[in-house]
C-alpha cells in the first residue's frame, strides 16, 4: 500500500512539472540603434503598446507567462490575442487567445516567427505592436528575461512551432538536394 501511495505522489509531481506553464518573464523590445530599442510592453486600458506608460508608476507594464498550451497570459490577467488587422491585443477571454507562443534563448516567438513590428501612434513615445509588416513600422524582437536574469530562458510548449524545427527541415531538404545532385554525376 505504501508503494502505491509513493508512486501516485511521484506521478503527480512529474505531471505537474510536465504540464507546468513557463515562469513569468518580463519583455523588452530589441532593435539596436532604433527608436524602439529596450521598450517595455504595457497596457493603459486601451490595448497593448510598446513604449513608456504615461502613468507615474510602472504598474501598467505587463509580464508574460506562456501556458502549456502555447498561449500567453499577461500579468494583468488578460490573454494575448491578434486582431484581424494583425495587431497584438489583450483580451479577457482565454478562448480568444492565440496559440503558438514560445520563448527560445530569451527570444519570444509566435508560430516560429521572432520578428514583430512597431507601428507609430499619435504619441511619439508609444507604438502599436503588429505581427505583420506595416508601412512606417520598425521591426524588432521581444526579449524575455526571468527574475533570475536568465536571458537564455527557453520554454517551448508542444503546441508551438519553433525556428529550430523549421531550420532542421530546411537542412534536411538542402542535404537531400546535394545528395541528388552528386548521385547524378
Amino acid at each position: 500500500m505504501k508503494f502505491i501511495s509513493t508512486t501516485c505522489i511521484a506521478l503527480a509531481i512529474l505531471l505537474q512539472f510536465v504540464l507546468a506553464d513557463s515562469e513569468p518573464f518580463g519583455v523588452l523590445s530589441s532593435h539596436s540603434s532604433s527608436h524602439v530599442h529596450l521598450l517595455p510592453v504595457f497596457d493603459e486600458g486601451n490595448g497593448l503598446l510598446l513604449g513608456s506608460s504615461h502613468s507615474s508608476t510602472s504598474s501598467n507594464t505587463v509580464s508574460f507567462t506562456i501556458t502549456d498550451d502555447s498561449k500567453v497570459k499577461f500579468s494583468n490577467g488578460k490573454w494575448a490575442a491578434i486582431g484581424s488587422d494583425g495587431y497584438l491585443t489583450d483580451d479577457n477571454s482565454e478562448k480568444d487567445a492565440i496559440n503558438g507562443w514560445a520563448i527560445q534563448n530569451g527570444v519570444v516567438t509566435l508560430n516560429g516567427n521572432k520578428e514583430y513590428y512597431a507601428v507609430p501612434t499619435s504619441d511619439p513615445l508609444n507604438w502599436k505592436i503588429s505581427t505583420k509588416p506595416v508601412n512606417g513600422a520598425i521591426f524588432f524582437y521581444l526579449l524575455g528575461d526571468t527574475a533570475e536574469n536568465n536571458s537564455r530562458y527557453t520554454f517551448v510548449p508542444s503546441g508551438s512551432t519553433t525556428e529550430a524545427s523549421s531550420s532542421a527541415s530546411q537542412t534536411t531538404q538542402a542535404t537531400s538536394s546535394v545528395v541528388q545532385v552528386s548521385s547524378s554525376l
